[in-house]
């Protein structure tokens, strides 16, 4: 292999490799995004959100309940 015929074959090769890991990180992303990691509170159902926090539901119960001390 002369030198030109070795650079172009390296060109080929780090384009491979580049173009693969631009297949695995848009993999990546898609992944993560259909997870629904970043799905924020905004466009969850309200029994959605209250399964993640059930503590939110026993603090509006306490507050209904809840009457100031008399003086």
């Amino acid at each position: 292999m002369d030198q030109n015929t070795l650079r172009e074959f390296l060109k080929i090769v780090w384009g491979a490799l580049f173009a693969a890991l631009g297949v695995i990180a848009a993999l990546c992303l898609f992944l993560i995004l259909r997870s629904g990691i970043f799905r924020s509170f905004h466009f969850r159902e309200p029994r959605e959100i209250e399964e993640d926090a059930p503590w939110r539901e026993r603090i509006r119960e306490w507050l209904r309940q809840w009457r100031p001390p008399r003086k």
